[in-house]
């Protein structure tokens, strides 16, 4: 009987205990901030006791089901970078997720207007007149800067000169261009033929070429070309450049004792080949002679120096130039041979 009322007891004492309760799922936080810069935005977001997150840009890219311990991956302080690809406002949503699945969802719209702001329209109109006169007038918009070109045969001029005049000086199809500049840049380019121009006279080489003799002339798809080279440092060269077997073969001839800053203006430039350029045998160690690779031995001989008034390719053009007549030589070895011939070249200031 005693034990029969312990047990009883005992009872009555355990169904009197409280239930344990149920932990309350702790509270779901988050914050959405949106910084754009250009057509980019940053996306910072902070959350708190989330286990996922969704993350929709509006534009049809989202990032779903991405876990919170790899947020940090994703850069500092949960910060994102995306890039719209057009303008428009759009919508970004985020979304976070706890462990049973429990959603909070912030929004936020922005505006990209950036595209249309900063993208430059290039177009221009050209009028040709008589003798090869192109005259370019810029057609384009939204813009910081312009820049044209014309090139054909392996020569190229580009000018900063608003609406510019070509004066070119041999027959043949050119292609002028047109850059503007802005953020976004465009171009545009066009090819025309011209067939009415009184042509200038052209450069030639004649003599034996590696056990060959040959004569090879200056034509529209093969023109030298003079370059004023700098190659850092303070250290600038001329070159004149005619390929004797156009795309294969060729002639470069460098004079590199000159001064670090004389070749700033075009009466600079003049007055270095005036300078410079002398009849006579030259000092190799001055001049370069580059053809089909490094020669056993050369030698560079000035025959004739002729300064001729210039058509304006381009305006920044000097209405003077130089054709300076070379015997060359050089030794190539057994296996290559020998060249050794006149050379004809111009040389433009611009």
């Amino acid at each position: 009987m005693k034990n029969a009322i312990i047990i009883l007891l005992l009872a009555l004492a355990t169904s009197c205990k409280p239930a344990k309760e149920a932990v309350p799922e702790p509270e779901l936080a988050m914050s959405l901030e949106i910084t754009r810069l250009g057509a980019e935005v940053y996306v910072k977001n902070t959350l708190k006791n989330a286990a996922s997150y969704d993350l929709d840009y509006g534009d049809g890219t989202k990032i779903i089901n991405e876990t919170v311990p790899g947020l940090e991956a994703l850069g500092p302080k949960n910060r994102v970078s995306y890039q719209y690809k057009k303008d428009g406002a759009y919508t970004i949503t985020l979304t976070a997720y706890n462990q049973k699945g429990q959603s909070k969802t912030q929004s936020q719209v922005i505006t990209v207007d950036y595209y249309q702001k900063n993208t430059s329209v290039t177009d221009f109109a050209l009028v040709a007149a008589q003798n090869g006169t192109i005259k370019m007038t810029s057609l384009s918009s939204n813009y910081t800067s312009l820049e044209a070109q014309v090139s054909a045969g392996g020569m190229g001029f580009s000018t900063k000169t608003p609406n510019p005049i070509f004066e070119l000086d041999l027959n043949g199809q050119y292609q002028f261009s047109m850059m503007a500049y802005n953020q976004i840049s465009s171009a545009k380019d066009t090819l025309i033929s011209i067939q009415n121009i009184q042509e200038r006279e052209k450069g030639y080489f004649k003599g034996n070429w590696l056990g060959t003799e040959i004569e090879t002339y200056e034509t529209f798809d093969n023109q030298a070309r003079t370059e004023y080279m700098d190659i850092g440092g303070g250290y600038k060269f001329m070159n004149n450049h005619f390929a004797i077997i156009r795309g294969k073969q060729g002639i470069t001839i460098s004079n590199r004792k000159i001064n670090t800053d004389s070749l700033k203006t075009n009466q600079m430039k003049y007055e270095q080949i005036r300078s410079r350029f002398k009849a006579g045998i030259q000092n190799s160690e001055n001049w370069i002679l580059s053809t089909i690779g490094n020669p056993v031995s050369k030698s560079i001989e000035i025959l004739e120096i002729r300064e001729v008034q210039q058509k304006k390719i381009i305006p920044e053009m000097d209405s003077r130039a130089f054709w300076i007549t070379y015997r060359i030589k050089a030794d190539f070895g057994e296996y290559l041979g020998k060249i050794d011939g006149t050379l004809k070249m111009r040389y433009l200031i611009y």
